[in-house]
């Protein structure tokens, strides 16, 4: 119990003494608190303390892979008083070397990663958070998932650690598969530089075999030249880089790069929002993530015209999501972030996300099988709005040259382009892009 204090005699308005008394001192358990005026009681108070206990948190399901091959986590995390953060940490199972049996020396530190929380004051309750992590070196190993979670007074809770396979980017060429095994072994071992300058000899050694033009030839003799040249692990960590950009241009060209700028740009604005980002700057990296789907969808349309023979109608019930629908979700986040309901935008931005995924994941079979009516009709959509902002580029142009030069005339076959309508072909999809 704090010991009594004498007031402090103060001068009040009518120059009498009036007493006050402050008194602050951390409880350390329960107590009793007594007021009293001499040897009298005036008033008492028991205090009861009640232990902050450490927050907690769990798995509510096993760790799932997405369609596109992006982790999805359901969790539950509570805490008495309320949570501030949560975060995910992957950790390695494999400690030994594949060759000297001596312990791994990884060249790219494990994923780790932030969790979104429930909404409300206390941030308590089941909550689950997407995460692509095809991309990392790490992908395709097999780890140990620990959640973990932080309240005010700084105390952690953590799940049990749960075991399981690092979903992994599907490759369909097996010469990108084999260069991204190969890059997973050299991130998780620098040790192995070796093996893998083996491994690379033995895949260029029938160049006929497994290499389809000189460029790609070309690029793996670059990736084997710098390999067999690093002398330092910084050096190591920049071929892990390469060999992940060699393997994406082997299996989809340019689409797999401007595909990760995507979900770059995602991820840049689902953390802004989740971490109390100002106004400019949410409406910032929404512009970001308008332009990069744009790119996506101009790419992922030079890919289909590239591959028309494979364009045949499929199922016209199959659903599809037009370019002006994502656009629509992307002002509405930006809207709901400006008015303060931050909650409501993270999670419109999940499912925007779900909806690229499932696009994305559906993507190799339908070159392989075919498009889809709805599709075909989304691109033309696509097509027909690329070609409106060309016109009024176009537009633009002629009339700062007619301003300049006083007069100008109209390009040949500009004029009535606009009010054209109708269903594209892929030829003129691919023309307008």
């Amino acid at each position: 119990v704090p010991a009594p204090l004498e007031p402090a005699p103060e001068t009040g308005a009518g120059g009498g003494a009036a007493s006050a008394v402050n008194l602050r001192q951390v409880l350390e358990a329960s107590a009793d608190l007594e007021i009293r005026n001499g040897g009298e009681l005036v008033t008492a108070w028991r205090i009861a303390i009640e232990p902050d206990a450490a927050p907690t948190i769990r798995l509510l399901d096993d760790p799932q892979e997405q369609f596109s091959g992006a982790l999805k986590l359901s969790y539950l995390a509570d805490d008495d008083h309320g949570l501030v953060s949560a975060a995910a940490e992957i950790r390695p199972v494999r400690v030994r070397g594949l060759d000297s049996g001596r312990e791994t020396r990884p060249l790219v530190a494990a994923p780790e990663f932030p969790l979104s929380l429930a909404g409300g004051e206390r941030k308590s309750g089941a909550a689950e958070t997407i995460r692509d992590l095809t991309s990392h070196p790490w992908a395709g190993s097999e780890v140990d998932l620990v959640l973990s979670a932080r309240d005010h007074a700084g105390q952690a809770g953590y799940s049990t650690p749960h075991r399981f396979t690092l979903p992994q980017r599907r490759f369909s060429k097996p010469l990108a598969r084999a260069i991204v095994e190969q890059r997973r072994d050299l991130a998780l071992d620098a040790n192995a530089q070796l093996r893998v300058v083996d491994a690379f000899d033995a895949l260029m050694l029938a160049p006929e075999k497994f290499i389809d033009d000189a460029k790609t030839y070309l690029g793996m003799d670059f990736a084997r030249t710098r390999l067999i040249a690093a002398t330092t692990d910084e050096e190591l960590r920049e071929v892990v880089d390469l060999l992940w950009d060699l393997a994406l241009t082997i299996e989809d060209g340019d689409l797999s790069l401007v595909e990760r700028a995507l979900r770059d740009a995602q991820e840049a604005l689902r953390r802004a929002l989740e971490e109390g980002a100002s106004d400019e700057e949410i409406a910032r990296l929404t512009q970001e993530l308008r332009e990069a789907m744009n790119e996506y969808f101009q790419a992922l349309a030079e890919q289909m015209r590239q591959n028309l023979q494979a364009m045949q109608p499929m199922d016209p019930n199959m659903q599809s999501m037009r370019p002006q629908d994502l656009d629509e979700m992307l002002s509405r986040i930006e809207e709901l972030a400006r008015t303060g309901s931050r909650d409501a935008a993270r999670e419109l931005l999940a499912e925007m996300q779900r909806m690229m995924e499932n696009m994305q994941a559906g993507r190799p079979q339908m070159m392989q099988d075919g498009m889809t009516q709805e599709m075909m009709e989304a691109l033309n959509e696509l097509g027909e709005m690329i070609q409106r902002q060309q016109e009024l580029m176009d537009q633009t142009h002629r009339f700062d040259q007619q301003q300049q030069n006083g007069a100008g005339e109209q390009r040949p076959g500009q004029q009535g382009q606009q009010g054209q309508q109708g269903q594209m072909t892929p030829e003129q999809l691919a023309e307008a892009l």
